[in-house]
Order: C-alpha cells, then sequence, then structure tokens
C-alpha cells in the first residue's frame, strides 16, 4: 500500500485554460482510438530481450530503434533511443547494467555498417561505449564498471590489448557482430569477417580471441550465449545447427553438436545452466537440462489465429501447404509482370500464405529469449504477423504445467483487432471494419461503441477468409471483399445477412489437387486473383480493385460484370508509369459526382478515372505543387470533393525512419489546391504507420483512420484541442528503491492525457532528467520538459 500511496504523491495533475491561436489553415487533432491498451505492447522487429536480477524486462525493437524496459507483468517503465543507431542484441551484467549491441550505417564511399557497444545503467543512462566508430578506434567511459574476476582458464589470455585509458596506436576494434553474451562480467562477440570469438571487459579491453572451427557451410547470422562454466553455445542458424565449445586458456574446443533444429533463433540459460533455444520453423521451445545431453521439447507453440477443419480447407481456392508452396510460388510469379515492385508485395504476400496444413503453430514464430527474476521466469518474443512477447512462469524446471502470459496488441474479443484493414461509413454514422486475420466484420458506432461482429471463417454465404475492403450502398448494405475466397459478398448490415455475391469459385472443394492445375484453372476461371478494395457510385454500381491483376471491375446494380467497363483503361490495368496506367493500386475512392479516384502506389500518385474507366488526371509525386505522395496506399472523400491521402514520408536520407502522413487536398482541374497534412510514424496516440485505410464524415470533420499495424482505430477531428494543461511530476530521484515504480506510474498516467487528446504541447512534465526518455519514440528528447524542482513546479 506504500509504494500505491509515494505513486499518488507523485503525480500531480490539474487543468488551467488553454486557448488555441487563430490561423486560416484547417487543422486535425487526434481525438480517440480503440481498443485502448492498459500498456504499450507494441513491438516491430523485437528481435531480443533480457530480463534482470529483479525481473525487469528489457526489449529490443529494431524497426522503432529503441529499447522499452518493462517490469515483470509487462508495466512500462521507460524507453531509450540513440538516434538511428539500431539495436541488435541486449544482455545484463551483475550488477543490473545493461549492454547493447548497436550497428550504425555511415557513408564511407559507400554505406557501411559500424557495429559497437553501449553500456547503460538500470535507468538507462548512459556510461560506457566502445567499439567500430571513430575508424575502430572509439572508446570512452563516464563511470566504473565491475571488474571481472581473473579465472583459471583465462591465465594464458591475462595480457590485456591495453591497461591505460588512451586506446593504443596498434589497436582496433574489429567486432561486426550481430550477437554478444556477457557472462561472469566478460563481454563476448563473434566477428562474422573471420569467425573469430573475442573476449572484453565491460569498458572495452580485448582479454583473449579464439578462433571458432566448425563444421559449418554458412557462417553468417549466428547467435552466442556463454555459461558460468565458460561453455560456450553457438546457434548457426542457417545450418540449422547448434554446437557446444568449452573455453580454456587460449583453446577452444568442440564439445558437442545438434542438428535436429530449423532456424535455431536464441539462446539462454536459467540459474540451474539448462539451455532453452527458439526452434523457430520447428515452432518451439527446447531445452537441455544440464546434466543431459539430448534437447527435448520445453514447449510446442500454439496460434491464436483461427484453424479451419480439414475439410474447410479443401473449399479455400488459395490454400496451399508449404510442400507445394515453393512450386506454387515461383509459377505464379513467373506468370507476373517484370515489375519489382509488384513481385516484393507478392513475395510478402506469400511468407504470409494461407497454410494450414501444419496446424495451428504455423504462426507461433518464436525469435528472443531470455530467463530472470526470481522465480526464473521465460519470456520469449514472437515474430511473425504481429510482434508480442509471451511470459511463461512454472513453479520449478521440472514443472511441465505452465501458465503464458502474453503482451500484445491484438485480439479477438468484442472490439478487438487481428489485422483491421477495411473501414467504411454508413448514412446513420455507424462504421464497419474488416477484421482480416479475425475473419469478420465489426459494427461500430461513429464514437467507438462496440455492437456487433458477423462472419467466422470458412466459404460459406457469411464466412470469411482473409476480408480486405469494404463499402456500404445508399441503402445501407454492406459490400465485404472477401480476398481468400476469390469474390465480393453483399450482408445486411442490421443482421449480417449474406444476401448476395460475385467471383468466387463454385464447387471449390473439386479443384484440382495438383498445385499448379489448381493455379491455371483460378488463373482462367476466376474473376479476381487478389481483390483488395472496392467503391460505390450514386447509381451503385460496384468498383472493385484486384492487386494482382492490377485492374477494376465493375459490377453493375444489377449484379453483371460489366464487359464495356472490361475494355476501358481502367478495366485492362496495362502495368506501366504513364497516363492511366497501373503499378499495383491498393485503394479506391468514388466522390459524390461519381469521380474515381486510384490509389496508384507504387507510381506515386493519385489517378482520376470517369466511371467508365478512362483516365482524367493525376496528381503525385511529379506534381509542381503541393500535391506530392509517397507509396499511397489509402484514398477517401467527403462530400466537399477532398481528396484524403494516406501515404510514407519520405526520410531526409537513407538512415532516417520514414513516417506516415494524411493529406487533404482539393482536386482543381489539372491542378489541385494543398489544404493541410498531419502525422509521424509510431504507435503513440495519433502516430500511425501507413498501411491501413480512411474514410471521412461527410462534412470532413472527422477522420477515421485503421491502423493495421497498430490493431486499432484512430479518429482525427478538425479544430484545434481545448482540453486546458496538465502537469506531471516524477517525484524523488534515482536513489529510491521505488524509482521504477514511480516511472511506471507517471508513464501511465501519460499516456490516459494523451487518450484523451492531451499531447507533448498541452501536458507539462518533470522528471529527473529531462534527455532521460523519448516517451513517443519520434528520436527527439522533447517529451519531458524540465527537471523535478520546486523552482519548475513552480513555473
Amino acid at each position: 500500500m506504500s509504494t500505491y500511496k509515494w505513486l499518488l504523491l507523485s503525480l500531480c495533475l490539474y487543468s488551467v485554460l488553454a486557448l488555441a491561436a487563430p490561423t486560416e489553415q484547417e487543422h486535425y487533432i487526434f481525438e480517440r482510438l480503440w481498443p485502448t491498451l492498459q500498456q504499450p505492447w507494441h513491438f516491430d522487429r523485437a528481435f531480443d530481450l533480457a530480463v534482470d536480477q529483479q525481473g525487469n524486462v528489457y526489449v529490443t525493437n529494431q524497426s522503432t530503434r529503441e529499447v522499452k524496459k518493462f517490469t515483470a507483468n509487462g508495466h512500462l517503465i521507460r524507453k531509450w533511443r540513440f538516434g538511428n543507431d539500431t539495436p541488435l542484441d541486449i544482455e545484463i551484467g551483475s550488477e543490473n547494467q545493461v549492454y547493447i549491441l548497436y550497428t550504425r550505417p555511415i557513408a564511407v564511399g559507400k554505406w557501411r555498417s559500424f557495429t559497437f557497444i553501449r553500456v547503460l545503467n538500470a535507468e538507462g543512462e548512459l556510461v560506457c561505449q566502445w567499439g567500430e566508430l571513430n575508424e575502430g578506434r572509439y572508446r570512452k567511459c563516464s563511470s566504473a564498471l565491475p571488474k571481472p574476476k581473473q579465472t583459471d582458464f583465462l591465465e594464458e589470455c591475462s595480457a590485456s590489448s591495453f591497461e591505460s585509458e588512451d586506446i593504443p596506436d596498434d589497436f582496433l576494434y574489429e567486432i561486426d557482430s550481430e550477437t554478444l553474451s556477457v557472462s561472469n562480467d566478460y563481454v563476448y562477440v563473434v566477428n562474422h569477417n573471420n569467425n573469430i570469438l573475442q573476449q572484453f571487459t565491460p569498458d572495452g579491453r580485448l582479454v583473449c580471441k579464439w578462433p571458432i572451427q566448425a563444421p559449418i557451410a554458412d557462417y553468417p547470422h549466428i547467435h552466442i550465449a556463454v555459461n558460468r562454466h565458460n561453455e560456450v553455445y553457438i546457434a548457426y542458424q542457417n545450418d540449422n545447427r547448434l554446437l557446444q565449445y568449452q573455453l580454456k586458456g587460449k583453446r577452444i574446443k568442440l564439445i558437442q553438436a545438434w542438428d535436429d533444429f530449423n532456424q535455431p533463433k536464441k539462446i539462454a540459460f536459467d540459474r540451474d545452466d539448462n539451455v532453452y533455444v527458439t526452434d523457430r520453423y520447428n515452432h518451439r521451445i527446447a531445452r537441455k537440462l544440464y546434466s543431459e545431453d539430448k534437447f527435448e521439447d520445453w514447449f510446442l507453440g500454439e496460434s491464436d489465429i483461427p484453424i479451419p477443419s480439414p475439410e474447410e480447407i479443401k473449399s479455400f481456392p488459395l490454400s496451399i501447404t508449404t510442400e507445394d508452396g515453393l512450386n506454387i510460388f515461383y509459377s505464379i510469379k513467373a506468370l507476373l509482370p517484370d515489375v519489382p515492385e509488384i513481385k516484393r508485395i507478392f513475395e510478402g504476400l506469400f511468407e504470409q500464405s494461407v497454410d494450414f496444413s501444419e496446424k495451428s503453430n504455423r504462426y507461433f514464430l518464436p525469435w528472443a529469449i531470455g530467463i530472470g527474476g526470481q522465480q526464473d521466469n521465460v519470456y520469449v518474443t514472437l515474430a511473425s504477423l504481429y510482434n508480442s512477447v509471451q511470459q511463461y512462469h512454472s513453479k520449478s524446471v521440472l514443472d511441465d504445467k505452465l501458465s503464458i502470459t502474453e503482451w500484445n496488441n491484438r485480439g479477438s474479443s468484442e472490439g478487438e483487432f487481428y489485422a483491421p484493414f477495411g473501414i467504411a461509413r454508413d448514412s446513420q454514422g455507424y462504421l464497419y471494419i474488416t477484421d482480416v486475420f479475425n475473419h469478420r466484420v465489426l459494427k461500430f458506432s461513429e464514437n467507438g461503441q462496440f455492437i456487433k461482429a458477423w462472419g467466422r471463417i470458412g466459404s460459406a454465404p457469411g464466412d470469411f477468409l482473409i476480408p480486405t475492403g469494404i463499402a456500404v450502398d445508399n441503402a445501407d448494405n454492406l459490400y465485404v471483399v472477401d480476398t481468400g475466397n476469390l469474390r465480393i459478398q453483399k450482408l445486411d448490415s442490421n443482421t449480417g445477412e449474406a444476401l448476395a455475391q460475385w467471383g468466387g469459385i463454385s464447387n471449390p472443394e473439386n479443384l484440382p489437387s495438383d498445385p499448379n492445375e489448381r493455379l491455371m484453372f483460378i488463373l482462367e476461371n476466376s474473376e479476381f486473383l487478389f481483390p483488395i478494395d472496392i467503391a460505390i457510385d450514386s447509381q451503385d454500381n460496384l468498383y472493385v480493385l484486384d492487386l494482382l491483376r492490377n485492374n477494376v471491375k465493375k459490377i453493375t446494380a444489377s449484379g453483371h460484370f460489366s464487359e464495356d467497363f472490361s475494355h476501358s483503361q481502367l478495366g485492362k490495368g496495362k502495368f506501366g508509369a504513364r497516363n492511366g496506367e497501373l503499378k499495383a493500386p491498393f485503394s479506391l475512392a468514388i466522390d459524390v459526382n461519381n469521380n474515381l479516384y486510384v490509389a496508384d502506389t507504387y507510381n506515386h500518385r493519385i489517378q482520376h478515372f470517369t466511371t467508365d474507366g478512362d483516365y482524367v488526371n493525376q496528381w503525385g509525386r511529379q506534381s509542381d505543387d503541393n500535391c506530392r505522395f509517397n507509396v499511397p496506399t489509402s484514398v477517401a472523400t467527403d462530400n466537399q470533393g477532398n481528396l484524403y491521402v494516406l501515404d510514407t514520408l519520405e526520410g531526409e536520407d537513407d538512415l532516417s525512419v520514414r513516417g506516415a502522413q494524411i493529406q487533404k487536398f482539393k482536386p482543381n482541374g489539372k491542378q489541385c489546391d494543398f489544404v493541410v497534412r498531419w502525422g509521424e510514424e509510431g504507435s503513440f496516440p495519433g502516430q500511425f504507420a501507413n498501411s491501413g485505410n480512411l474514410t471521412v464524415s461527410p462534412n470532413g470533420d472527422k477522420v477515421y483512420l485503421v491502423d493495421t499495424k497498430n490493431n486499432r482505430i484512430q479518429v482525427f477531428k478538425k479544430g484545434f484541442f481545448n482540453g486546458g494543461k496538465a502537469i506531471i511530476v516524477a517525484g524523488g530521484d534515482l536513489d529510491t528503491d521505488l524509482w521504477d515504480f514511480i516511472e511506471a506510474g507517471t508513464k501511465f498516467a501519460y499516456r490516459t492525457l494523451t487518450y484523451q487528446g492531451f499531447t507533448k504541447d498541452s501536458i507539462y512534465y518533470l522528471s529527473h532528467d529531462p534527455k532521460s526518455d523519448d516517451l513517443d519514440n519520434n528520436g527527439q528528447f522533447d517529451d519531458i520538459d524540465a527537471e523535478n524542482t520546486k523552482d519548475n513546479l513552480k513555473k
């Protein structure tokens, strides 16, 4: 109870009147999102984690270049990021020092990466860094680090590379690694170029080197772990093998090898020196007891994606198995046009193919593993459709009963999403959203109140397999792009009853069993190959966008495919960059005047067509005005004829993190009138990725965004924030044992305020160090305003 009292005393929140400055330019602000998360469990390329002695969990996110620190139960304590340096691996020292292996691309004639190590204290303060920067001679430490104890096995290697604080003229760091291990307060890395295992002191003094001789064909992509007995385990991911070595002086001896792995990724030890390995494509966590020689299954994963019955699988036209998949992959790829962007999209789609042959573990793809805390809890990152962290609790190492908790941003309960994609608004203001991997459609009020959901995985009327685009006609009937079933379904928006369908395969259970024959049958007989979006004109004609066929099909209000439209520019769908040609279009929209707009994604433009499929105009990257786009993925309109486009921000250079933005403009003949743009990449409220779709209220006062990557819906409203000013004070200092609790509490308060529309401009945040945390991960320390002093609080 005393901890919570301290937290309450450390939080001070109050409001004052804040008036918005007048401006002639339109302005949109974040209003709300749903569903909300208790904690920011958004992970992206979470390729490593570590656990300290108190059970706190550190997770690296390579895409966002940040490290997040959580309590054992998943409450965010703090996070940090160092510019555009990417964290590769992370380990914890004996006194809770945090060792992070970073890489930094630098232009030296041509781009190359430099690898170095940062050492932080438990509060995230930098205390030492050393490595390949500064031409391989970078080393700077601001405080003392633990001195490893000299052990007998190191007697032959006891001569350090240097003893003084200055680096000798003849010494260069040659790390070039993507893995490190910390054991007995020594730091171990493996140089990929020469396959040399190197041992350093915490402050970067070289102690010993060992050439690793291994019966391995492909050395890159390895992971090392060294235990307290100086035994080295190395996972050779490309060769699907795990090797064990023993260090003794200058000698390294191969002890044992195991070859029953399929992409072993990471290795960890518990307090009894038992060995755990994430075996990615065997969908398991393997364990070897220290006294044994054999790895056994410790945990076989399961996926929360709904899995159909074997009978249902036969009815899915695009369902393939891993065994057949490679043949189908090359067959389809050979039929695609020679456009790199199209082939890259197809390769990405193939990686997430509709493959149910391996049952529910198909999407359990473990990556990193860490063990720690008083109960030796095991934490694993999963990197598949979405990244997450799973926590495994057991009473003892021999206890087969595991309790599993997952930190993720997805779900299948009422109002939750597993890859939301399409969105539509009816005449009453209700919102309809396709939920791709829950294979359903959800209905909400315009304020985000869940109303009902329809659908299940299947091919019967009203069932779905990967639903994507969605639209509403003049009578508020729903039209859903049922991508995996190659069809369009019409539903009653009140009951979810299936009213009609277009496309699809008749009697799909009778499709040829041979994968190539099956593919050719679909190509020759199906109206659609990969339908992804749909729009409806004022006469209730349907327009369906097919990503892989690269065209649009028109279905008349009477329910027939338009032959005339199929001969138009848009119906033919010629690949190219000239007027009317397309290159991987992702989205389309029709305004109240029946102007048809296509997001021509990899031509970086919006194209304007008539509803007969004829080219009219375009705006895009080559425009001379403000209407410039970069990989636009969604387009929407309002009743005033304004266009809203979701696209990608271009980085200032090749190192910059690319963000996302929404642009609003009004077509004006061959020109366009720019109105406003907003947005940035991230998972904080108001931040988003460039994956998803838009819909807009009729008068344009609200913009609804499907934030697919973050599994949520966000709403932006026209106007300015007038909710007042909030103050957050993280009281105390780093010396208190409660500091982690204080930080977790103030971070929670900050997130709560942002869900209500507050931003860094309307929150006055005091803490021990204004540069200690980048709360919204925009690469700048602009969230904490000042130090937590009485004078600053009085201000």
